[in-house]
């Protein structure tokens, strides 16, 4: 596929209490699972930290990208990742989805021709963080950092096709807090 895969990580956990990134999911991380599944259908990932982030996650298809700007903001990877990116197209995961995955990205990647990103749809709203996004959208991603826009109002201002997902499902189950964190623990059991 010609498409790189992008873990976003860089950001604060302050509702998490400490980096969950590096939380611990299966026999590694938040961070390095989200790695695996995007590796099972991408030939390569880039992890999107702040400078300072250690990420444990090595190999010759994963390398460590930073962030940009000071900024907190969600979009902030993605600006990095997609510089940084050797393919016409990302798709970026942020760390705390662990139930996305590989079938996520191949129903979506159907989808990119004549768009600049495509979003999956759950419970009636666009997820900007688990999407496939074109390099051709970061001078007016950059332009939307700047101005500290959010990640869906920039998703509506540039070309997005969203496709319709289960709200069943878990893929775009966050890990914002520790009591989400043991939720996604027992669903793994």
């Amino acid at each position: 596929m010609d498409a790189t895969g992008l873990v976003l990580a860089g950001g604060a956990s302050s509702r998490f209490g400490a980096d969950k990134a590096l939380a611990a999911w299966g026999e590694g991380t938040l961070v390095s699972a989200a790695c695996a599944a995007l590796l099972e259908v991408l030939p390569r990932v880039l992890i999107a930290a702040k400078p300072g982030q250690v990420r444990p996650v090595q190999g010759p298809r994963v390398s460590l990208v930073w962030d940009l700007r000071e900024l907190r903001h969600p979009l902030s990877g993605l600006e990095a990742g997609l510089s940084a990116c050797p393919t016409p197209w990302a798709f970026a995961l942020a760390c705390d989805m662990p139930f996305a995955g590989a079938g996520l990205v191949r129903r979506l990647a159907a989808e990119r021709g004549g768009v600049q990103a495509v979003a999956a749809r759950c419970g009636g709203r666009a997820q900007p963080l688990g999407a496939f996004y074109s390099r051709e959208i970061l001078p007016a991603l950059s332009k939307h950092l700047e101005a500290q826009g959010s990640a869906t109002a920039f998703l509506a201002g540039i070309r997005t096709r969203t496709v319709e997902v289960s709200t069943a499902g878990r893929e775009f189950f966050d890990l914002d807090d520790r009591a989400s964190y043991r939720e996604a623990l027992a669903w793994k059991r």
